[in-house]
């Protein structure tokens, strides 16, 4: 099995911790966004931005790591930046444009 290529890396801890994803967010990937979903939540109290302008795919797995870290975040913004129209079409679909801050 080959394993594309992925990055999920937290950039920025400024009162605003930005995590940077790249590549195809799956079930084989979505466990580092996930420990840097965690450590983003654990440290400052403002909101969570992922960059998701070089995430080329995303599946249920993926998607359920970006819920699970609106309920950690409890009631602070989660913010997923440059989505692409496909991206935006799957949360759409999965309910989680609703509770998530959409940002071009």
């Amino acid at each position: 099995m080959v394993i594309p290529q992925f990055r999920a890396e937290i950039v920025s801890m400024n009162g605003t911790a930005t995590i940077v994803v790249e590549g195809e967010l799956d079930i084989y990937t979505a466990p580092a966004l996930v420990a840097c979903l965690d450590q983003a939540t654990e440290s400052g109290d403002g909101p969570v931005v992922i960059d998701v302008a070089s995430m080329s795919f995303i599946d249920s797995r993926g998607l359920s790591a970006i819920a699970q870290a609106v309920r950690q975040l409890g009631g602070r913004p989660l913010v997923l930046r440059s989505p692409s129209s496909s991206t935006r079409k799957v949360l759409d679909i999965s309910g989680l444009s609703s509770l998530v801050q959409l940002e071009d």
